[in-house]
């Protein structure tokens, strides 16, 4: 199974290959080197594991890695998530997966808060006032 990775800076886009790990950072022993002040010497890593699933472990930076806009610590990655790591945008390059390659790394899920946005609408002058009486187990209201 052949995973790559396209990283884009400034308009120049490159693709790296999974092998087990990737490591992200400033240094020149990184596999992807970004030269920016905003990245760490060791910034961030992907991890492949064993079971065929795909990791980015943040390794301390000081500006932090985010996945899908959120920082992370630690998360899995799936198709169509999207990395940013100062400049850069790094995405799994999915249009060289086979369908089994994109079933085993899978999409992500989104939760019903991500699904459907609530709004809520409170007219104050509709609403009665409410006056709490006495405390007791069961906290009486009296209406006004």
């Amino acid at each position: 199974m052949a995973i790559y990775f396209t990283v884009k800076i400034n308009n120049e886009e490159n693709q790296f290959l999974l092998k087990k790990t990737l490591n992200i950072g400033r240094g020149s022993d990184n596999d992807i080197v970004i030269s920016s002040s905003k990245i760490s010497k060791q910034h961030a890593q992907i991890i492949y594991d064993l079971t065929g699933k795909i990791y980015l472990r943040d390794l301390f930076s000081k500006n932090g890695t985010s996945l899908n806009n959120v920082l992370i610590t630690m998360e899995q990655i799936y198709l169509g998530d999207i990395i940013t790591i100062g400049d850069a945008v790094i995405k799994i390059a999915n249009e060289e997966l086979t369908p089994v390659e994109k079933k085993r790394i899978g999409f992500r899920l989104k939760t019903q808060a991500q699904k459907k946005e609530v709004t809520l609408k409170i007219d104050f002058k509709k609403t009665k006032k409410t006056k709490i009486t006495k405390m007791t187990k069961a906290t009486k209201i009296k209406k006004v």
